[in-house]
């Protein structure tokens, strides 16, 4: 007689591996019940309960429920702990819970947690993990003050380098912390969204042409740094001024991918050329991927979606193209904080809640 299970899950019952096939039947079908977002809270408290794997996937999971995260944050398993902070429904009572005890990698996975409160957000800026001052300065949300704080340049020296970095590029970085900065990060902040014309005036001023090169792409330059630029004494200035985005309109497309291929550090401005198609930013990763490149070509507004998840499934998503794709969301208004959810989600093979 052919037995029915579909029928005895409904009863909540765990699946037969005669019925589905063995071992891998199982799974599918479990992992099925956690991507219905009608599965209870209850039956997700057993699923999580048939061993640590399993619990991973439930901590992970975007549709458990926050009273499931809640008992989650407090499992003996680190890993399942690591899932919650990364789950994308974590309310703010649950990161909290997570926090207690957090070492430096939990507490930066955490950081990352676009539900976290100003609060939360200034305690994890003020602790001793790296990663999470990092990832906290990367936020789009991240209040000002933290930015500040976090930027602030004592004694004349950039200590946490890595946490500055992230100051200079976020757009809400104010002006007067941006400029203590330009000495040591001159090029994480000449790349920042936010910056004034009189502070491009000040950046375009220096005396070094590699620094006014790189100003070359930017697309808000002022009517007078153009013409500064475009006269430069430099030649490697103004041949770059007469390939960028002010001058490129008498290059072809391939003339225009080719350069950039060659000169990805130097060309990111020119990635936020509306006349640039998805077709032709996926043409330039046709042999392979380079995270240089990819930060900048992944700031146009018309990257597509695909080309987001080759980059994560070319290899192992690392905690620090996970902060790359954060910073990338901050600074391109065309990608949303749920569509990095999804992602970060789609770069882990043990989430199949696609």
């Amino acid at each position: 007689m052919t037995r029915n299970p579909s029928k005895r899950q409904e009863q909540g019952e765990l699946p037969c591996p005669m019925d589905t096939g063995g071992h891998h039947g199982i799974e599918r079908n479990l992992n099925r019940e956690l991507s219905d977002k009608r599965t209870t809270a209850q039956r997700r408290l057993e699923i999580a309960a048939l061993g640590e794997n399993f619990a991973a996937r439930v901590a992970r999971n975007r549709h458990t429920s926050p009273e499931v995260l809640l008992k989650l944050s407090m499992h003996a398993s680190y890993e399942v702990r690591c899932g919650v902070a990364q789950n994308p429904s974590a309310p703010p009572l649950v990161l909290e819970e997570l926090l207690k005890g957090a070492d430096s990698w939990l507490a930066g996975l955490a950081a990352v947690n676009l539900n976290l409160t100003d609060t939360q957000m200034d305690r994890l800026s003020r602790s001793s993990s790296i990663w999470a001052k990092q990832a906290i300065a990367s936020r789009p949300d991240v209040p000002v003050p933290i930015l500040v704080r976090l930027g602030h340049v004592r004694r004349g020296r950039v200590i946490a380098d890595d946490v500055h970095k992230a100051v200079a590029r976020n757009p809400r970085t104010p002006e007067s912390t941006l400029r203590q900065l330009a000495p040591h990060l001159f090029f994480e902040v000449a790349r920042n969204p936010g910056l004034s014309p009189g502070l491009i005036r000040e950046l375009v001023s220096s005396k070094d042409e590699e620094r006014r090169r790189y100003l070359v792409w930017r697309l808000d330059l002022p009517e007078d740094v153009i013409e500064l630029l475009r006269n430069d004494p430099s030649d490697a200035v103004r041949e770059a001024f007469r390939i960028s985005t002010m001058g490129q309109k008498t290059l072809s497309i391939e003339e225009r991918l080719d350069h950039l291929k060659k000169n990805p550090s130097v060309a990111l401005w020119f990635f936020r050329d509306w006349d640039l198609t998805g077709v032709d930013i996926e043409r330039l990763f046709e042999d392979g991927f380079s995270d240089n490149l990819a930060w900048h070509a992944f700031q146009h507004p018309k990257v597509p979606i695909s080309l987001l998840r080759r980059f994560i499934d070319d290899r192992p998503m690392a905690y620090g193209r996970y902060i790359l794709l954060l910073r990338i969301v901050a600074l391109n208004p065309a990608l949303s904080p749920d569509l990095l959810n999804e992602l970060c989600a789609h770069a882990n093979p043990d989430v199949l809640s696609r």
